[in-house]
């Protein structure tokens, strides 16, 4: 999955995962809740999530558009899937996205402009402990994504590479019916992702 960053950047950055044993929350409160309904809750999650997911574009450009000047501009067009299954998660995207920010009133510099293009897939383990998933070793990856900054300079990226990056990270999951949310934990400026059922 790749999630596209508020503020300048409009590179998509991307998530990686191990394998789906859910386990018990280990955080405890005063509340009734028990160990055995946390480890219910997580297996719950861990089937709801089974299947596949397709990203909901406009919730990326809303997200971009949300903190940017009110004249910036940002599309999202094509696919970004992702299938869950008990261990593995596959991340298919044929994705372009692109920003365009003007300069300050005054300011002689150009308009900050860019575009992301992912194409490719890659097969990655995850887990799910409590709410959150924890991205895993790669299984398998092609293609990458290709984002282009001010004044042309390209900057490829392999999924191969990326996904690697992710190994460790969590993500807090909601799945409720036919919708599904990720949003990364601790990573700055990264947009919520939302996903519908396929």
């Amino acid at each position: 999955m790749l999630a596209a960053r508020r503020g300048d950047d409009a590179t998509p950055s991307s998530d990686a995962t191990p394998s789906s044993s859910s386990s018990s929350s280990s955080s405890s409160s005063p509340t009734s809740s028990s160990p055995s309904s946390s480890t219910a809750d997580a297996q719950d999650l861990a089937e709801c999530v089974l299947g596949d997911w397709a990203m909901d574009t406009a919730s990326i450009t809303d997200g971009l558009a949300a903190d940017a000047p009110e004249d910036a501009e940002f599309t999202a067009e094509g696919d970004s899937l992702v299938t869950f299954g008990p261990d593995t998660m596959v991340v298919t995207m044929d994705f372009t996205s692109t920003f365009s920010i003007p300069a300050p009133a005054g300011a002689t510099g150009p308009d900050l402009e860019g575009s992301s293009v992912a194409d490719g897939s890659y097969e990655a383990e995850y887990s799910i402990d409590g709410d959150r998933m924890v991205y895993g070793d790669l299984v398998d990856a092609s293609g990458g994504i290709v984002n282009t900054t001010q004044g042309g300079q390209a900057q490829p990226q392999q999924f191969e590479d990326v996904a690697t990056g992710l190994e460790g990270q969590e993500s807090v999951l909601t799945c409720d019916g036919d919708e599904l949310t990720i949003a990364p934990v601790g990573v700055a400026d990264a947009l919520t992702q939302v996903f519908t059922r396929e």
